[in-house]
């Protein structure tokens, strides 16, 4: 458990670290560890891995707060305990993004670019971050215990990826699920468009596809095949089935991916693959765990199993677009690429007066630009108005100058 936790956190500091100029991963790692007890203190519990106490304004991505009692150590070693108000935050992401948007301040300014682990933690808790005597060296010996400073290597350029359409092709054999999309015609785009982006971006990529032969057939060679690439990551994609609403009624059924065990280390890949389709304007049904399925079960590395959204919902269908998907999914695997926006656009009655109000039916990311390959600076409230002052395709910008949010109408109903 402890190492999946690691893999996790590691995966959204590595991510999101550039993007404040910080240039060592390790020591910050070794906070969460050290602060949460991997995840599993009451601040942990609520995503609030790097003992972040409640300042107005700090960590837009926070979702409230926490009153609960802690301890500072006095410069004699003493400790002195008061009542405190902590951050919490929705999910493991948005507290790795609140930890980065509390030290982007003046104050902390000289952390950006340091490499050095050592050099990172003293001069953080020279900043003021932490009050124990031992802060630096209790994390230098979590950083040596856990070998963190392998996450301090550039990432590697490449992956050994392989990749499947998950049936049959039309007319060969066991296809897929058929609605107002047909699964084995749109797997295989999709598979194909994946392919092209991952390998343009210089990754190895395999496909595992299997065209033809019994429901049996297919699944046994697409695995073979999958086992037989030794890949670090494995995707299938497929299209779901079972919402039986053909007719447009103004809401998606959505997207899912599936993994085999909710302790597997490509979890926090999973979970940035739904949230990249969703924010297409897909309802976002998560990540889920299956132990039944055969590709996953079967296979000997990590594996994903993308459901891309239902053939027999026709607000699905409409808003389905293969391009965007391939991209989003490439986006969220290797954190390179841009999303093409949605072409949703808002009621020609809002586009008369430039600016228009929109009530949110979910909490929302604001996102730094008109997409998800853009960093979130803060949450948007589900059931607040927000008015909004620009438009790019599916996503607005809001009137506080906060950001941008999605505005497609899975999420949001026009005022």
């Amino acid at each position: 458990m402890s190492e999946l936790f690691i893999e996790e956190i590691a995966f959204y500091i590595r991510r999101h670290a550039p993007e404040y100029g910080i240039s060592v991963c390790s020591p910050i790692i070794a906070q969460a560890i050290l602060e949460s007890a991997y995840g599993k203190s009451t601040l942990g519990r609520n995503n609030n891995f790097f003992g972040l106490k409640y300042r107005e304004g700090r960590c837009p991505t926070a979702n409230g707060v926490i009153n609960k009692s802690g301890s500072e150590q006095r410069a004699d070693g003493s400790y002195v305990t008061s009542d405190m108000v902590w951050f919490k935050f929705p999910d493991m992401e948005a507290g790795v993004i609140g930890y980065f948007d509390f030290i982007n301040t003046s104050n902390y300014k000289n952390l950006k670019g340091i490499k050095d682990p050592e050099t990172y933690l003293k001069q953080l808790k020279a900043d003021g971050y932490a009050t124990s005597l031992e802060y630096v060296s209790n994390l230098m010996h979590v950083i040596k215990d856990h070998n963190l400073t392998r996450y301090d290597k550039k990432e590697e350029s490449k992956m050994k990826i392989a990749i499947n359409a998950g049936h049959a092709a039309v007319g060969k054999g066991a296809i897929g699920a058929v609605g107002l999309l047909n699964e084995s015609v749109e797997d295989r785009v999709v598979k194909d468009k994946v392919v092209a982006l991952l390998r343009a971006q210089g990754h190895e990529v395999i496909d595992c596809t299997v065209d033809s032969g019994t429901q049996n057939a297919v699944l046994n060679g697409i695995i073979s095949k999958t086992n037989a690439a030794k890949a670090d990551l494995n995707i299938s994609i497929h299209f779901n089935s079972g919402a039986n609403r053909p007719a447009k009624d103004g809401k998606t059924t959505g997207t899912e991916v599936y993994i085999y065990d909710s302790n597997t280390r490509c979890k926090a890949t999973a979970q940035a693959i739904v949230n990249a389709i969703a924010g297409l304007g897909f309802k976002n049904r998560g990540v889920k765990v299956s132990k039944s399925l055969a590709f996953l079960k079967r296979t000997k590395t990590e594996s994903i199993l993308i459901e891309v959204c239902f053939v027999d919902d026709g607000d699905d269908a409409a808003l389905y677009n293969a391009d965007k998907v391939a991209a989003a999914i490439v986006v969220a695997i290797t954190g390179q690429g841009t999303i093409p926006s949605t072409t949703e656009n808002p009621p020609a009655a809002s586009k008369k007066t430039g600016n228009y109000i929109v009530k949110l039916k979910t909490n929302l990311n604001i996102r730094k630009g008109p997409g998800i390959q853009y960093g979130i600076n803060a949450v948007a409230k589900k059931g607040v108005k927000y008015t909004i002052v620009e438009t790019s395709g599916g996503w607005g910008k809001l009137k506080s100058g906060l950001g941008w949010i999605n505005i497609s109408t899975s999420y949001v109903t026009y005022c």
